[in-house]
C-alpha cells in the first residue's frame, strides 16, 4: 500500500488562494446585498397599498368588523395586515380589501428603475 505524505502549501499558493476566497465572497455578499434591496422595495410597495388601503377604510368608516363581513377576511388578520411592521400580504388579499371598499388596485409593469 503506497504511503500518503502530506505536502506543505507554499505562502505563495496561501495567499492567492485566500485572494480567490476573499474575492467571491465579495462578489456573493454583493449579489446577496442587491437581493436584499430589490426584496426591501417590493415590500415597501405592498406596504404602502396596505396603508393606502387602511386611510380608505377610515375615510369611509368602516369598522374591522364591517370589512371582516365584506370580505370574509378575519377582524384579527385584517388588524395584524393593517399594524403589523413587516406585513406579508398576497395580492388577492389586497384585491379583496380594495373591492370590498369600492376601489381597484391597479399593477403596471415598468423597468425596475421606474418602479415607485
Amino acid at each position: 500500500m503506497a504511503k500518503h505524505t502530506k505536502k506543505k502549501m507554499s505562502d505563495t499558493f496561501k495567499k492567492r488562494s485566500r485572494n480567490m476566497i476573499d474575492k467571491l465572497e465579495r462578489e456573493e455578499m454583493g449579489e446577496l446585498l442587491a437581493k436584499g434591496q430589490r426584496f426591501r422595495a417590493r415590500q415597501e410597495r405592498l406596504i404602502d397599498a396596505l396603508r393606502a388601503l387602511k386611510a380608505e377604510r377610515e375615510a369611509q368608516s368602516v369598522s374591522l368588523s364591517e370589512l371582516e363581513t365584506r370580505t370574509g377576511i378575519s377582524k384579527s388578520a385584517l388588524s395584524r395586515l393593517e399594524n403589523d411592521p413587516n406585513p406579508n400580504p398576497t395580492m388577492s388579499t389586497l384585491l379583496r380589501i380594495a373591492e370590498a371598499l369600492g376601489r381597484e388596485i391597479t399593477i403596471s409593469i415598468t423597468p425596475p428603475n421606474e418602479a415607485a
